[in-house]
C-alpha cells in the first residue's frame, strides 16, 4: 500500500470555528505589521522631496486604512456603533501618541493639522467599512 492510497483513506476532520480563527488571525496579522509599518515609516526623517500639502494626504490615508483595517477585524459578525466607537477612541489615541513622540525625531515636529488629516482619515476609513457591512434584508 503506497503513502498515497494510506492518506486517502484517512478521514477528513472538519472544522469551522478553525478556519474562522485562521482568518481572524490572519487578519489581525495584517493589522499589526500595518501599524508597525506606520509607526516606522512616521518616524524616519522628512522626505524634503515630497509635494507641499501631499504629507496631508498621506497621513489620511495612512490612518483611513488603519481605521478601516481595525473595523474590518472588530465589526466580523453583528456590526455595532460600541465597536465602532472603541475603534475610533483607539486610533485617534494612537494618532496622538504618534504626532506627539515626532517630537523627538529630527527634522519632525508634532502638527495638529497632521492630527487632524489622521482623524479625518480615521472618520473615513470607518464610514467606509460601515458602507461596505452587509444589509439585513427583509
Amino acid at each position: 500500500m503506497t503513502v498515497y492510497e494510506t492518506t486517502k483513506r484517512l478521514p477528513t476532520i472538519s472544522n469551522p470555528g478553525h478556519s474562522q480563527w485562521i482568518r481572524w488571525a490572519g487578519s489581525l496579522s495584517v493589522l499589526l505589521f500595518y501599524c508597525v509599518a506606520m509607526t516606522i515609516a512616521s518616524h524616519l526623517p522628512i522626505d524634503f522631496s515630497r509635494p507641499t500639502g501631499m504629507d496631508k494626504v498621506l497621513h489620511f490615508a495612512a490612518f483611513g486604512g488603519l481605521a478601516f483595517l481595525a473595523s474590518r477585524l472588530c465589526q466580523r459578525g453583528q456590526w455595532s456603533w460600541r465597536r465602532t466607537a472603541v475603534i475610533l477612541l483607539v486610533v485617534v489615541v494612537y494618532a496622538s501618541v504618534d504626532e506627539w513622540s515626532q517630537t523627538w525625531v529630527p527634522l519632525r515636529v508634532c502638527d495638529l493639522r497632521d492630527w487632524l488629516a489622521d482623524v479625518s482619515g480615521t472618520c473615513t476609513g470607518l464610514a467606509a467599512c460601515l458602507l461596505m457591512r452587509p444589509r439585513d434584508r427583509d
